[in-house]
């Protein structure tokens, strides 16, 4: 853009036009004539307090802008980690029981004596119970969560409890 103000004379410019006196000329401009003739009229002071003014505007509203997003991200980011630590916990109980499981199977082969044999068939029987409700759980928390990770994690664990 450039503008050009001519006062009392007839000037020439690099082009060879000439413009009038207190004639105000403006080339290849895209922005509306209203815009300019508002800014013609402000005062060099105005003019100052007005960018100061859009400055600071365009400071706060990327501030905000800028935070809002962020706690966004921040709110995403708890998500996710509740949602691990519930898997991981959920795989820790199910470590847990199953080896519970285990041990006490390997002591049922072992006992000779009915009472120490019924004993570890009780353990047996509720390490069964604790693990087909964390079993339960678990599928739970693939449905609500499916990603390709969990659907295969969970397709390879599904074959091990059938064997127990």
């Amino acid at each position: 853009m450039r503008s050009a103000n001519v006062q009392n004379t007839s000037v020439k410019d690099n082009q060879t036009r000439t413009f009038s006196t207190t004639e105000s000329v403006t080339q290849s401009s895209n922005h509306p004539s209203w815009i300019v003739g508002l800014i013609n009229n402000l005062s060099i002071s105005q003019k100052i307090a007005w960018g100061y003014t859009v400055a600071l505007g365009a400071a706060v509203i990327g501030t905000v802008a800028g935070f809002m997003l962020g706690d966004y991200y921040q709110q995403q980011a708890i998500i996710q980690k509740q949602e691990k630590w519930q898997e991981i916990q959920l795989i820790r109980s199910l470590n847990s029981v199953l080896l519970e499981l285990q041990a006490h199977q390997g002591k049922i082969l072992v006992f000779t004596d009915l009472k120490h044999w019924q004993a570890e068939r009780i353990h047996v029987i509720q390490n069964s119970a604790e693990l087909q409700q964390i079993w339960a759980e678990l599928t739970d928390y693939v449905n609500q969560h499916p990603n390709k990770k969990n659907i295969e994690f969970f397709r390879k664990l599904s074959k091990y409890p059938h064997s127990i």
